[in-house]
């Protein structure tokens, strides 16, 4: 029940939490993806917790599933060039570049994520790190 009047300053600053029995529904793919694009989105959301992806991380998995639907194109358009007969160094040089631009954009969009494997190490490495001596110990 509220209690009558303002609300003081550190009441504002509580944050309710969720009951550890709550559950979470995992995020569904947005319907503009398309199939593959679709399946990458389940593949992440289904490898974290179902709470991980909170609704303002939504555009940028988006781009992360498009992304790597995209760096798949570029690998195949790649491999075929490259089994031709005759090779054009312009085109093999653009995908490259096509390539490597796909790439550090998933490293980017990962690390904003949190689900690169660096982030999640560095997690890790601060958690088993003991707390700074207090003074008076």
């Amino acid at each position: 029940m509220r209690q009558p009047g303002r609300v003081s300053a550190a009441a504002s600053e509580i944050i309710k939490l969720r009951s550890s029995t709550e559950k979470v529904a995992r995020p569904l793919p947005p319907e503009e993806l398309t199939g593959e694009e679709s399946d990458e989105w389940n593949s992440v959301v289904n490898a974290l917790p179902s709470d991980w992806f909170s609704r303002e991380t939504h555009g940028l998995l988006v781009q992360f599933c498009r992304t790597v639907a995209a760096s798949r194109r570029i690998a195949y358009l790649l491999r075929e060039a490259e089994r031709r007969d005759e090779i054009s160094i312009s085109e093999i040089e653009k995908l490259f570049k096509m390539q490597d631009q796909a790439s550090r954009t998933l490293c980017t969009i990962a690390t904003k994520l949190k689900i690169s494997k660096d982030v999640a190490d560095a997690a890790s490495v601060r958690a088993k790190e003991s707390p700074a001596k207090k003074p008076w110990d």
